[in-house]
């Protein structure tokens, strides 16, 4: 209750109105020349109904390991030569899955077998995050601790990595701590932090190296009590 009542001060659950969306949604139809040019392609192939048959490439499951491993884009683009892009981009443009809204995103913003489009590869990366996709809320707390595509707000930066954190991402709960080893966010929610990367299985070298070094500088600035109390405590 505590984290959601932090969410709203930051202003992190204030959504359009439903015209509003409604008229982003029709914008996004309209200026997203991909999603123009693949829709043209199969326009042939629709059915009574008027949708577009969706072929199964890869699985929300694939992308997200992907994602995780960092492999994502070179699966697509350079394993698969970009064959399988038009798949993605019509499974973003119909939100099937938020993996899929999230590797558009990258694709966008990367210029990754689409032309390169910041202001709507932001556009998917956020649909992926309303969606709770946990490598979104990483990307887009980045990005606001930087100020690179959107203004800078370091709060906000903050309270989205916590949130992909608790969800259980390894790769945020790293990016938590270290924000709060820069003095991003509040020096209480140390041990959790430090609690989470106790609990965090490590997958590759990197997690490994940076959940070891920060373990030990958190345990440096965290008293004995405190840590032998929060190693007692669920943050779940």
């Amino acid at each position: 209750m505590k984290f959601k009542k932090a969410l709203l001060l930051m202003g992190l659950s204030c959504f359009f109105a439903a015209g509003t969306a409604a008229a982003v949604e029709a914008s996004v139809k309209e200026d997203d020349p991909n999603v123009r040019k693949v829709e043209a392609s199969v326009k042939e192939f629709r059915d009574a109904n008027g949708e577009t048959p969706l072929v199964h490439v890869y699985t929300p499951e694939e992308i997200t390991e992907w994602v995780i491993l960092g492999t994502d884009l070179y699966n697509l683009k350079d394993v698969n030569a970009c064959q399988f892009s038009d798949d993605i981009v019509l499974r973003a443009r119909k939100h099937v899955a938020a993996a899929y809204d999230y590797l558009y995103s990258h694709m966008l913003l990367t210029g990754s077998c689409v032309p390169r489009d910041t202001a709507m590869g932001i556009f998917y990366l956020e649909k992926a995050a309303d969606l709770a996709y946990p490598a979104a809320l990483r990307k887009l707390g980045f990005f606001y601790e930087t100020g690179r595509y959107v203004a800078q707000d370091t709060v906000k930066a903050e309270a989205l990595m916590r949130e992909a954190a608790e969800m259980g991402y390894v790769p945020a709960r790293i990016d938590w701590a270290g924000m709060l080893l820069r003095d991003l966010g509040s020096a209480q929610d140390m041990p959790e932090a430090w609690v989470l990367l106790k609990k965090s299985v490590k997958s590759t070298p990197w997690e490994e190296e940076y959940i070891t070094l920060y373990i030990q500088e958190l345990e440096s600035r965290i008293p004995e009590n405190v840590l032998a109390e929060a190693a007692r405590k669920s943050f779940y």
